[in-house]
């Protein structure tokens, strides 16, 4: 799967509850910010790869290092190894923003899950 979502959604809850969700994309991760849908759209792709799937995510740079509850996400998705890569992208290379993204590629097929801090 590859997905480019809009960066930093503001309205990704478009009215679900995440602490509702019918599809339990959130289980296990955490609730993204209500005004940052990087990791809605992130925890959304990994449910929705089979056990063997992979992914290529192409988000802003800033869900490499953000706090608070997108720090407990990303430990969480750490912890299960499903990060297999990351591509440092420059700014200024998509259309109507200029802070720089990233591609995330996940493997769940090769995931094993260790602790990360």
């Amino acid at each position: 799967m590859i997905m480019n979502p809009l960066f930093s959604d503001k309205d990704w809850t478009d009215g679900i509850k995440p602490s509702e969700d019918k599809y339990k994309r959130f289980d296990g991760y955490g609730i993204p910010p209500e005004k940052n849908g990087d990791y809605a759209w992130f925890l959304h792709v990994l449910k929705a790869l089979e056990s063997n799937g992979k992914a290529g995510i192409i988000l802003p740079h800033g869900v490499l290092f953000r706090v608070n509850s997108e720090e407990t996400i990303r430990k969480a998705v750490l912890n299960k190894r499903y990060i297999k890569g990351i591509v440092d992208l420059p700014a200024n290379l998509f259309y109507g923003t200029g802070i720089p993204a990233s591609i995330i590629i996940i493997d769940k097929e090769n995931a094993e899950y260790v602790t990360i801090g």
